[in-house]
């Protein structure tokens, strides 16, 4: 030997314990991250609006709200979904009155939704699959309750494994 500190070989028994021991933990840590309700995450309300509001409200309410995406009710039920990608891909650049144009017209109708009880590892698939940044949460009636973001996604998974 060239005399050389070498801590690994020094502890070499510690080292291995702690790889083999923590590593099938940690994979289980994982699984029962991915597989949680998404009631564990921390969700807001959803923000709804009626399908006959304005544009022009409806981004003024996301704006000051600080969202990506506000729900759209009937009768108590959801109708659709309106998101900041709709107003890149739907309203700029079209000939609308944002005072005139009813939400309704403009919004994605009948969205896919997710249950309080789905799994996060379906939600994330969801959005993956489907390419959604903004998925709605609604009770078996589908009344609105949440919006569930790739954002409460990342913090989600950032919190449970810093």
């Amino acid at each position: 030997m060239d005399g050389s500190y070498d801590p690994v070989a020094e502890n070499e028994e510690s080292y291995l314990e702690v790889v083999f021991d923590r590593r099938p933990e940690s994979e289980l840590d994982d699984q029962e991250t991915l597989n949680a309700p998404l009631r564990e995450l921390h969700l807001r309300p959803a923000i709804c609006t009626r399908a006959d509001a304005s544009l022009r409200k409806v981004i003024r309410l996301m704006k000051e709200g600080g969202i990506g995406s506000v729900l759209v009710e009937r009768d108590g039920r959801l109708a659709g979904i309106f998101t900041e990608r709709d107003i890149l891909m739907r309203v700029i650049g079209e000939d609308i009155d944002l005072d005139r144009t009813p939400v309704g017209e403009v919004m994605n109708a009948q969205p896919e939704t997710l249950g309080l009880g789905d799994a996060i590892s379906f939600a994330i698939n969801m959005m993956s699959d489907g390419g959604y940044r903004h998925v709605p949460v609604t009770d078996k009636k589908g009344k609105p309750l949440h919006v569930v973001s790739v954002r409460d996604l990342a913090s989600w998974l950032a919190e449970c494994h810093p």
